[in-house]
């Protein structure tokens, strides 16, 4: 019964692995916790303890804390409308411009979750298991 899905997996792994390698330097290191395509085709490798891996189908690229990501640990990956991408973690959330991460500073909102509505170009966000989420980030600003 559980054959089937572990099956696809493995096989979904070795297929990246393959098709990534001799592309650059980096060959993933660990399993893809979240895979993401941005607008500009790339491929975005969300990594548990390793950062993120950016394939541009030449090229691999390996981002940790050490380039400025939150964690090492990503749990999502979301781009805005202006093309920046935001990485998600257990508890902190890194934004990327195309050249460097900066970490988003959550804002505590008074209104409820009732409060809130949806408006275009808002993206939305669990961050981890252990927060009172969701979290809403309007393009500048990341809200509790």
């Amino acid at each position: 019964m559980y054959r089937m899905p572990i099956y696809l997996s493995a096989l979904f792994s070795i297929s990246i692995f393959i098709s990534c390698t001799g592309q650059g330097d980096i060959v993933l290191d660990g399993s893809p916790n979240f895979v993401f395509q941005d607008s500009k085709d790339n491929y975005w490798f969300g990594l548990v303890g390793n950062g993120v891996y950016k394939s541009d189908g030449q090229h691999n690229h390996h981002f940790t804390m050490k380039h400025g990501l939150c964690s090492n640990t990503i749990l999502g990956i979301q781009e805005d409308m202006n093309g920046n991408l935001l990485f998600e973690s257990a508890d902190c959330m890194s934004k990327y411009d195309g050249k460097t991460f900066k970490d988003l500073e959550i804002i505590d909102t008074p209104a409820t979750h009732s409060d809130w509505k949806l408006e275009t170009g808002d993206l939305w966000f669990r961050m981890g298991w252990n927060n009172d989420g969701p979290f809403r980030y309007d393009g500048d600003k990341l809200y509790a």
